[in-house]
């Protein structure tokens, strides 16, 4: 019989991996003949190979897709625990996304890989999520040193996804509210870079809500990766009128106004 190979973008990309397991396993399924046999190929995984036989292709095609995942999560233990943990998070809001954009097929087909989504893959995001957390919280105990969640730096812009055009704005809005260059420099070290500090910095802003619909705005596009709640806390703390030096708001103020869907034109509408 004969052996049919198919290629497999899945593995180029850590964070959008959703978007190639989902188009991998449509293609596949539009192309595959019942009753042949498959040679399945990941090409970004060391050339990683599977064989499909029998009649039972596709469920072991989405087995193939859940190793895939494994060998991606084991990858990610090269890197820093609190860049895994973001990445994590991005890569958990991508399959957010794909179910959004898929949730409306009535196709069985389609609802099946819904459910190996929810059931099988996100699972195992679950579960790495914890450990890493985990891991944060033992290193803060062993340094006894009390730190709050967006203290270990999940409060950073993430440069991957940005595009060139949107990170100019996201600098100019920042210069037009933060007058003091050296607050200035020191917070994009910090946002834009991940140096984390104690520094409080001196904000000018006219319009709280406006302020938080920015960073709405962040979070909604990807750009920013962290919980409302945790950055509420942190913008509470981090920032402080610039002629009273009082706090821009209190921490309910702040994610009450970071509740709710994001205008995707928001950067375009800032009169800076």
């Amino acid at each position: 019989m004969r052996l049919n190979k198919f290629n497999c973008n899945a593995g180029r990309d850590f964070i959008n991996v959703s978007i190639d397991l989902w188009d991998d396993f449509k293609n596949f399924y539009n192309d595959y003949v019942p009753n042949e046999n498959y040679e399945i190929v990941y090409t970004y995984l060391d050339n990683l190979k599977f064989r499909l036989e029998g009649t039972n292709v596709i469920n072991d095609f989405l087995q193939g897709q859940l190793e895939v995942i494994r060998m991606l999560l084991s990858k990610e233990e090269g890197f820093d625990v609190h860049d895994r943990l973001i990445s994590l998070k991005q890569s958990i809001s991508e399959f957010s996304m794909i179910k959004h954009l898929i949730s409306g097929s009535d196709h069985p087909i389609v609802l099946g890989y819904l459910d190996f989504i929810s059931n099988k893959i996100l699972p195992l995001y679950s579960i790495k999520n914890d450990l890493y957390e985990a891991e944060l919280n033992i290193k803060h105990h062993r340094s006894f040193v009390r730190k709050s969640p967006e203290e270990f730096g999940y409060v950073k812009l993430n440069l991957s996804i940005a595009e060139s055009n949107h990170l100019l704005v996201i600098k100019k809005y920042f210069r037009s509210i933060i007058p003091n260059e050296d607050h200035r420099v020191k917070f994009e070290q910090e946002f834009i870079h991940g140096r984390v500090n104690d520094d409080i910095y001196d904000i000018d802003i006219k319009e709280l809500k406006k302020f938080c619909d920015f960073f709405k705005f962040l979070i909604g596009s990807g750009y920013l990766i962290v919980e409302k709640k945790a950055l509420a806390k942190w913008l509470n703390r981090k920032f402080r009128k610039l002629n009273s030096g009082k706090s821009i708001g209190t921490a309910e103020t702040l994610k009450k106004y970071l509740n709710g869907d994001f205008d995707i034109r928001f950067l375009n509408k800032l009169n800076l």
